[in-house]
């Protein structure tokens, strides 16, 4: 559950990624360690929290992927710092909320970033992940939106936009939906009127379920 800096100095010995899920807690000497792995994947996926001292040395990690699915939260700092990593893909998949400021330094982030535990979003906290300069946004765990965090949603200039646990929609949400340029998935679908479908199939770029292809 723990390791000391010597430790960890002789595991980034070790040519490929690296899995360590088993720690629960690490310090700046560790993390500044782990940060010279030469692997494409670190996971610390026991990680529940770390704090800005943490995150800046985590973020220069050379590799693909800096997994932390086990963080709870993250403040402003250590988004801002995590947000500076240069792989492809940051993945927090056990964070259940965040504000706007912690949004708004996620946001900066160049690679995917991954958000399938989200729960529940506000208007202003979709307003800053809308900013997001990477090509994929997961957001699999809304189950349900409103027509302006729809809206605000659609202004995320990625490739694709991947909302697979919303269940049902409107007719006013879809519209906005219809506003968005890139690939937008909505495979979760599971109750929505003829208005609204044919709203959705108006889009050259849309993944529905297949009962409603």
């Amino acid at each position: 559950t723990a390791i000391d800096k010597d430790i960890a100095r002789e595991l980034m010995k070790f040519p490929g990624s690296l899995i360590l899920n088993g720690l629960r807690s690490i310090d700046k000497d560790v993390a500044q360690e782990l940060g010279k792995l030469q692997g494409n994947y670190l996971d610390l996926d026991g990680l529940e929290s770390i704090d800005k001292e943490v995150a800046l040395e985590l973020a220069k990690f050379q590799g693909n992927n800096l997994n932390l699915r086990g963080l709870k939260s993250i403040d402003k700092e250590v988004a801002l710092e995590l947000a500076k990593f240069q792989g492809q893909t940051l993945d927090f998949n056990s964070l259940t909320s965040i504000n706007e400021k912690v949004a708004a330094e996620l946001a900066k982030f160049k690679g995917n970033i991954e958000l399938n535990r989200l729960s529940e979003i506000n208007t202003s906290v979709a307003q800053e992940l809308a900013k997001f300069q990477g090509k994929r946004l997961r957001l699999n765990s809304l189950t349900a939106i409103d027509k302006d965090i729809a809206r605000e949603l659609m202004k995320f200039p990625g490739e694709s936009l991947i909302l697979n646990g919303l269940r049902s929609i409107d007719k006013d949400v879809a519209k906005e939906f219809s506003e968005y340029k890139g690939l937008l998935e909505l495979r979760g679908l599971q109750s929505i009127d003829e208005e609204t479908l044919q709203t959705l199939k108006s889009r050259p770029r849309v993944g529905l379920p297949p009962k409603y292809k």
